[in-house]
């Protein structure tokens, strides 16, 4: 019989790595900013791994999207790498909690060792995922805080990097608080 706080863990932790994924790879929707002069206006949309912009001058509509290589204007940018690595790990992270918890509720019934693994990469994951979302974010308020015609929006990705790493948090803790009912 698989027991519930394990399995609560798992679910969590699958639940953190679906939304790791789709905010990771979402293309461009951590970062929003429009800016309107005269009867031009600019979109500029930001995600981890390209960006793309949208300007409108009345008469024609011009979009275009790049990665974020040695040639993009965000390249020298640290906080985008830095939210990246941190992505990255969280993500290897969360496949590693489900991995030692698909171990110790199915395969390796008898080893101990596996939740306490489990829980502390659920925990690092959490930090990471946390860290991501402020990394991004304050590196844009770093990046902005010289322009002054802007209005500027953190979008949705960003709010699920919060959100999945407060999924992971609760993970955590419901395989501490299992490891400690187990003891």
């Amino acid at each position: 019989m698989v027991e519930v706080f394990p399995l609560v863990g798992l679910i969590l932790s699958a639940v953190a790595l679906v939304l790791d994924i789709a905010l990771s790879f979402s293309p461009m929707y951590w970062y929003y900013r429009k800016q309107e002069v005269g009867s031009v206006t600019t979109e500029t949309f930001l995600g981890l791994w390209r960006y793309c912009s949208k300007r409108d001058t009345g008469s024609t509509t011009t979009e275009t999207c790049q990665d974020h290589n040695d040639d993009s204007y965000f390249a020298d940018r640290m906080f985008v790498g830095g939210a990246q690595v941190f992505q990255c790990l969280a993500f290897l992270l969360l496949v590693a909690t489900i991995v030692f918890l698909i171990l110790k509720m199915f395969v390796l019934k008898d080893k101990s060792f596996l939740t306490p693994l489990a829980c502390a990469h659920a925990f690092w994951a959490a930090l990471c995922l946390i860290a991501s979302a402020g990394t991004f974010g304050q590196g844009i308020k770093v990046f902005n805080s010289n322009n002054y015609d802007f209005r500027d929006d953190l979008h949705f990705s960003l709010a699920f990097a919060v959100i999945c790493g407060i999924v992971a948090l609760v993970a955590g803790i419901i395989l501490l608080v299992d490891m400690i009912k187990n003891k």
